[in-house]
């Protein structure tokens, strides 16, 4: 017999055990850098979907400490900028069209207008074409930070896939860009409830391009992962 509402018990749960399938290969489908976007509503599950794990730890230990090098011969034009996906967009504008929800565009490239949730306080910041002042694209770990970290060793090439890659970026309130001013975790830390996803980032980044870390970011990025 059929339980209140017509609905059976067999079907109810067939429903469920589809639904759960789906969703697990759906999270499964998802990078990290999904999952951070996706983790901006301070969703918990979703924060420790992110980082801390074994996974996190396991390759904040693969990380070298190391003494910072020498910021010598460092700048700007040593990492210069590229359509990282051949799509013939700028990289910012295709950071803004992944990171801000509501996006308007001109043309194909250009991010007209958005909102973004910022992933290092929470605020959610109102960004219109032509006033780049209210919304920055930033590097999770600062360009000078890798050139004294490894990047300094690397070639061209390599600095400006690093430069370029989307998994290094992130839109931020351009206001928290000016308060972090490029410093590593053992000098800045974002609002508790988002250090899980930015140590998670931050980790994933020295760890893919074989940056060293100091012991007071490696400390850092320890104690944040274990928020995840």
């Amino acid at each position: 017999m059929a339980g209140k509402g017509g609905d059976h018990p067999f079907a109810t749960g067939l429903v469920y055990v589809v639904g759960l399938v789906i969703a697990v290969f759906v999270i499964g489908r998802l990078t990290h850098t999904d999952l951070l976007g996706l983790a901006r509503d301070g969703s918990s599950a979703l924060s420790r979907a992110l980082g801390g794990g074994k996974a996190s730890s396991a390759d904040l230990r693969d990380v070298k400490v190391a003494k910072p090098g020498s910021a010598s011969g460092y700048g700007l034009s040593k990492f210069p900028d590229a359509d990282s996906d051949a799509n013939g967009c700028p990289t910012r504008d295709d950071v803004l069209g992944r990171d801000l929800s509501g996006v308007k565009r001109h043309g194909p490239c250009t991010v007209a207008s958005g909102t973004l949730t910022d992933p290092y306080t929470g605020r959610s910041v109102a960004y219109i074409s032509g006033h780049a002042d209210t919304v920055r694209i930033e590097h999770v770990v600062a360009l000078r930070t890798a050139w004294r970290s490894g990047a300094s060793g690397w070639g061209q090439d390599r600095r400006t896939r690093f430069a370029n890659d989307p998994d290094t970026l992130l839109a931020v309130d351009a206001t928290a860009a000016r308060d972090r001013a490029g410093r590593g975790p053992g000098e800045w830390r974002p609002s508790p409830r988002y250090q899980c996803a930015f140590a998670q980032r931050y980790v994933t980044t020295l760890h893919d391009y074989g940056l060293t870390v100091t012991k007071a970011d490696h400390d850092a990025l320890a104690t944040m992962l274990g928020r995840c």
